[in-house]
């Protein structure tokens, strides 16, 4: 009687043309716009290409949305009878009080009830719109493909069954709780694994088992619902760099992208030797080798031989295996084994995979893929669908097919590429890059950009790698520069945007002296730091016993704190070729200017005047001007030395002729460092602030050592002053009792007369408080409103002349902070996530006087 209902309710879903919501479709995993965010790609990949599953309309496929049970209807009507025909399926009954004839869902209701694959809720109700769980998901594909006969997944215990059953299978392959609601991903999964992996069945009344089911003949298997619809994994393979891949086909259509049974145990790019990937004992160990291993460079299997190998034909460069020393080697000697002469492939950047092909732990095949370096000096050429990229040696007039991804590629890209050598394919990436400020480096073996340090790449060698590491040297203390990472994260490429601050990259030395092994210099920095410094070994005038002074040098700080200096060298015309630093054209020229003292010789540096400085021997106004970019340093006295940016800034003096000289470091004709020595008066602008009561936010630990005289050293700390970028100095012996090394926020109440800082007030360092009283507001998210203060937990009064200063620590490349005074109006639901709030309390009531935003972390 069952079997007969089922009969009438199928003949009442008629086939008839059926329109249905509006999706977007997909060919494969990949064009949907959150494709990284898919875990169970392969099953997503066959599902879309096959149409059981679609977008949501805007291009996504939200791995993580949940599935209705009328979806799910929808997705086990297109398993069993494609796409095509599931979309012209109508009903003209319903069997559910809630599934109206006209739902869009209904035709595959009624096809999935007429199958015995859904019964219902046992109320007459379906709840088309409620999620389906993984467990309910399971029992309708297993009742699709021939269970539940029997009624065996009903009554109390149905999901018990199920899941043992369905588990069984292979269909419940995910760890999860399967009595949840699933989303659409592991919905994909399940029905990929029914789809692909079980064979239909039909139950035997006489065995009372279930058995497979068979073709009319009654011997053929029908198989899987995935074979019965001829689609497959077996027809269209393909090896890539030792593994082989598959796509699934159907009809002979390839479907989907290319996917692998084996698996990747390990990756390394440090340039290890094999032995160490494949020992168990080695700190870098990743898998054992099996007894027969083959061996792949670039995606050619390798010849292995022992050393000296008798008879064996190789090409200058050719690859091969060394069994003798386990390393795959290039030959050095043409049709000769020779470990002594020939060179091991491995290196820094080089990436080596070890892959298991079949169901033990070891590793069969070792895959060794090294690129090279280059930069492209014009877009790809496309003509007659025929690729030309000038910059990778033989990809003149190749296949596009043979160059994926060359569309993506433009003028001037940093690339890694190698060519497949079995297949002719060109494999072309661009180089990950990381922009900044070089902070130091060490001469040939690593760069530190932003705090962090890079290694050399080992992919390219000889005057390559040196010219590189030069050009990483040259851009020391410059912001904007990028740096161009290989597979390892390794530099391989380096390159100046441009160039915000080329001051910042030169010191001016004033003296040298060398004392046993130790070279020390003088320099004075454009910020008008002076600092006594050690010179690295690698250094310009190491090991100089006395040097000429008054020169310009550029600098940088090796690993060990160690100055490095490079001479500003001119020839006969006083011009030299081009740095790095120069931003504009290949033929800048780079010079420097130096006034000599004689009598009557008087320079003038004019305030707001392109043409800054006037000789009065030579009578007319210097071919070098400034700009708004321009450091100006005056040294007035051993304790006073001050620093200006831009023309429009620095103070107009008139120098006396007999002590003072004038040298400038210029480029393109514009002065990008100027200093002036023994400056006699001090312009009324430099006099020294003594203003008591600044609120100073020290930004870091780390502080200048400014050795001003044999009997007087300071400190200088990066820091902000009432919410304004800058410095503040004290000297070394008051350290301890003000700033101690430690970042925070301090009040300084008193200066001596070079400005440096005498009495501070710390709100959580070295000292306690005194004349203020500073707390943290608790939770996250400040809110200031009509002169108060709050915090969700906490409110204080707002002084009436109360400043609220934003520290932004991360957002300036070149001072590594930005400060922001905040009105009360923007201030409000400011989200301080992950951010300290000080407030500071008036000393005579507990109103606030001022609030101070930073982050701790940054």
């Amino acid at each position: 009687m069952k079997n007969l209902k089922k009969l009438l309710a199928m003949v009442l879903v008629v086939v008839l043309a059926f329109g249905l919501m509006a999706t977007v479709s997909a060919a494969n995993v990949s064009d949907y716009s959150d494709a990284d965010d898919v875990t169970y790609t392969e099953a997503v990949d066959l599902f879309t290409a096959l149409g059981f599953l679609q977008g949501m309309g805007d291009n996504t496929f939200d791995p993580q949305g949940l599935v209705t049970r009328e979806q799910a209807a929808k997705i086990i009507t297109y398993m069993l009878i494609g796409s095509v025909k599931a979309d012209a399926l109508t009903t003209m009954v319903t069997s559910f009080s809630d599934v109206a004839v006209d739902r869009w869902s209904a035709p595959y209701i009624e096809y999935c009830a007429a199958l015995g694959i859904i019964n219902g809720n046992g109320d007459g109700t379906f709840n088309p719109a409620g999620n389906v769980t993984g467990a309910q998901f399971a029992k309708m594909l297993l009742c699709a493909i021939g269970y539940g006969v029997n009624d065996e997944y009903t009554g109390a215990n149905w999901a018990m069954k199920t899941i043992a059953d369905a588990t069984s299978l292979g269909i419940l392959s995910l760890d999860l709780d399967f009595s949840a609601a699933a989303a659409r991903e592991e919905v994909s999964q399940y029905g990929f694994n029914a789809y692909t992996k079980c064979n239909t069945v039909v139950y035997n009344s006489t065995t009372h088992a279930y058995q497979q089911a068979t073709n009319i003949d009654g011997v053929s298997a029908k198989g899987s619902l995935a074979t019965q619809q001829n689609v497959n994994n077996t027809t269209s393979t393909y090896t890539a760099n030792g593994t082989t891949y598959y796509r699934w086909t159907k009809g002979g259509v390839e479907l989907t992208s290319g996917y692998t049974k084996e698996k990747v145990i390990g990756t390394s790019t440090m340039g290890l030797p094999l032995s160490m990937l494949t020992d168990s004992s080695s700190a870098f160990y990743i898998a054992t080798l099996d007894t027969t291993v083959a061996y792949y460079y670039n995606g050619t299997v390798l010849g292995q031989y022992a050393d000296g190998a008798a008879g064996v034909t190789l090409a200058v460069g050719a690859a091969y295996y060394n069994t003798t020393v386990n390393k795959v080697m290039t030959a050095a000697v043409a049709n000769t084994i020779n470990s002594a002469a020939d060179t091991d492939v491995l290196a820094a950047g080089v990436i080596v995979k070890l892959v298991n092909t079949d169901s033990d732990a070891k590793a069969e095949t070792v895959q060794v893929i090294k690129k090279a370096v280059a930069k492209l000096s014009g877009d790809p050429i496309v003509s007659n669908n025929m690729v030309t990229i000038s910059a990778i040696p033989g990809l003149a007039s190749v296949s596009a097919v043979k160059v994926p991804g060359y569309d993506t590629l433009k003028d001037k890209d940093v690339v890694l590429w190698y060519k497949n050598t079995t297949t002719g394919t060109y494999y072309i990436d661009k180089a990950t890059t990381v922009t900044g400020t070089v902070n130091n480096y060490v001469s040939s073996t690593s760069a530190t950009l932003e705090g962090t340090t890079y290694k050399y790449t080992g992919l390219v060698t000889g005057a390559t790698l040196t010219g590189l590491q030069t050009t990483v040297q040259d851009a020391a203390g410059l912001a904007d520069t990028t740096l161009y990472l290989d597979d390892g994260g390794y530099i391989c490429y380096a390159a100046q945007a441009t160039v915000s601050n080329p001051a910042a990259a030169y010191a001016f030395v004033t003296d040298v002296t060398t004392a046993g092994f130790t070279t020390t210099a003088k320099i004075i920095l454009s910020d008008g730091t002076k600092s006594i410094v050690t010179l690295d070994a690698t250094s310009a005038l190491y090991g100089s016993a006395t040097a000429t002074p008054n020169v310009f040098y550029k600098f940088a700080v090796s690993s060990s704190g160690n100055y490095v200096l490079t001479a500003v060298a001119l020839d006969a015309g006083g011009a030299v070729a081009v740095g790095a630093e120069a931003a504009a054209t290949a033929t800048a020229l780079q010079n420097t200017y130096a006034g000599v003292a004689a009598a009557g010789d008087v320079k003038t540096i004019t305030k707001g005047n392109a043409y800054f400085l006037t000789d009065t021997v030579a009578g007319n106004t210097t071919n070098i001007q400034a700009n708004s970019s321009t450091r100006f340093v005056y040294y007035y006295s051993a304790t006073a030395t001050y620093a200006y940016t831009g023309i429009a800034n620095v103070p107009t003096f008139v120098s006396n002729e007999a002590l003072e000289n004038v040298y400038a470091l210029y480029i393109n004709g514009k002065a990008v460092f100027v200093y002036a020595n023994n400056v006699t008066a001090v312009p009324a602008a430099f006099t020294p602030s003594t203003t008591s009561g600044d609120w100073v936010y020290i930004m870091s630990a780390n502080k200048t050592v400014n050795y001003v005289s044999a009997t007087l050293t300071t400190y200088t700390y990066q820091a902000f002053v009432n919410g304004t970028v800058g410095t503040v100095t004290v000297e070394s012996s008051k350290d301890a009792a003000t700033f101690n090394g430690l970042t925070g926020l301090y009040q300084v109440t008193g200066y001596d007369a070079n400005g440096y800082v005498t009495i501070a007030t710390a709100s959580g360092g070295a000292t306690t408080p005194v004349t203020v009283t500073v707390a943290a507001l608790a939770g996250d998210t400040l809110t200031i409103s009509g002169g108060v203060v709050a915090d969700g937990t906490n409110t204080r009064v707002l002084n009436s002349s109360a400043k609220i200063w934003f520290v932004d620590k991360t957002a300036a490349a070149t001072t590594g902070v930005i400060v922001y005074e905040i009105t009360g109006a923007q201030a409000t639901a400011l989200d301080s996530t992950g951010a300290v709030v000080d407030y500071v309390q008036s000393a005579t009531d507990t109103s606030i006087t001022a609030v101070y935003i930073y982050d701790t972390n940054a």
